[in-house]
């Protein structure tokens, strides 16, 4: 595969296009570590916005199409398919815009892997299990796999029968991207967001929405502060419902910094002495990893896809929806910092090890392969070149 022509042409479809998110941040990951000389990435977005921003900003070919009616919108994308020389579709949520995607390339036999990175009743949880049966059918029936981020977002296709297409292809961080700050930044960092040297930095990173619990992580710092004022508490993230933001506010009393979402979030992370995590049935906890590649103790709740991703000698976990189990775990790791830091070293070690996003782009890259060699073009091509 020497010239661009011969490449495998991959494209990447994203739903939405106004915050970026773990399945977001996952993408970016996976593109910036594939192999340009097998594969030709290009991401095509509903409309314009942070999404869009993140990609280009790692020189990425972005295309955003808009949303039109269902026969121009379908022959939008055979249009752009043949235009970029399409292979292989790569749909990565799960919304109206994916599926129209999908539907234009089953008319022109492009196959599809579907990457699910959550549990839909999670995020949907008055869908009755006929409606949920209906969705994840339709997802297996438009794909040739279905990749699942973690073993838990697999078992809901499993427990409806629906797993002989489905692949467990664990998320991975980027070590070049979550570049580890020095010390001198760490400080001025720190300063600049008024935190002391001797104080225990804690902090939480993600969108906020209610299934976050932003709530339990408020409480939690409350009953920190009562008796420990130098463990300072920031959350961080971007901002969905203004409504809910109001509302946390009005909870935090003051107490608590909540801020927006911060494109370098690794700088985040890095002066702070404690990620916490609280959030409920996450199809991964890509910020539990970010953290954990960071050399940063972890505090999350026994839920979802994180007990898959860390150990005892990586995190605490404790129970759901229980911020006082969470204030004493807190209060554990600054009474005892030693065994904060020992968490982060071990943590490291451990996403080296098992989570280095070049141990999931090559398994992912081994299934673009098959299923290319498999697809109608592939063979095609094959006849031809037989035919000669």
């Amino acid at each position: 595969m020497k010239n661009n022509r011969n490449k495998i042409g991959i494209l990447y479809v994203i739903g939405q296009s106004e915050y970026i998110g773990g399945a977001e941040k996952e993408s970016l990951y996976i593109i910036n570590n594939l192999d340009r000389r097998k594969f030709r990435p290009t991401v095509i977005l509903p409309k314009h916005g942070p999404v869009e921003k993140l990609f280009r900003a790692s020189h990425i070919h972005v295309k955003v199409i808009g949303q039109s009616r269902s026969k121009i919108f379908k022959k939008t994308v055979s249009e752009l398919i043949i235009a970029y020389k399409i292979n292989i579709i790569h749909l990565v949520t799960l919304r109206e815009f994916e599926f129209k995607v999908a539907a234009a390339a089953r008319i022109n036999r492009i196959p599809c892997v579907w990457h699910m990175h959550f549990v839909y009743k999670n995020v949907y949880p008055h869908t009755s299990n006929i409606q949920l049966k209906r969705i994840l059918a339709c997802v297996c029936l438009l794909s040739e796999k279905v990749i699942a981020c973690s073993n838990y977002v697999r078992r809901q296709f499993e427990e409806l029968g629906l797993g002989d297409k489905v692949v467990t292809i664990l998320n991975g961080v980027d070590f070049g991207f979550l570049k580890n700050s020095s010390d001198l930044q760490r400080k001025k960092l720190r300063k600049k967001l008024g935190i002391k040297a001797n104080d225990f930095f804690v902090t939480m990173a993600g969108r906020f929405l209610p299934q976050k619990r932003h709530a339990d992580f408020i409480d939690a710092a409350k009953i920190v502060n009562r008796a420990f004022p130098d463990v300072k508490f920031i959350a961080e993230g971007s901002f969905a419902d203004k409504r809910y933001l109001s509302q946390l506010l009005e909870r935090a009393e003051g107490r608590i910094v909540i801020n927006g979402f911060k494109k370098n979030i690794s700088s985040l992370i890095n002066a702070a002495d404690l990620i916490v995590m609280p959030s409920i049935g996450e199809g991964f906890g890509l910020a539990v990893l970010e953290a954990m590649s960071c050399a940063k103790a972890v505090v999350a709740v026994r839920s979802g896809g994180i007990p898959e991703i860390v150990t005892d000698k990586t995190a605490i976990l404790v129970s759901p929806k229980a911020p006082e189990k969470m204030a004493a775990a807190i209060i554990k790791l600054a009474r005892n910092r030693n065994m904060a830091g020992k968490f982060g070293k071990q943590g490291r070690k451990r996403s080296e090890k098992l989570f280095d996003i070049k141990l999931a782009v090559k398994r992912l890259q081994e299934l673009y392969l098959e299923i290319y060699r498999d697809s109608f073009y592939f063979r095609r091509r094959k006849s031809c070149f037989a035919g000669e």
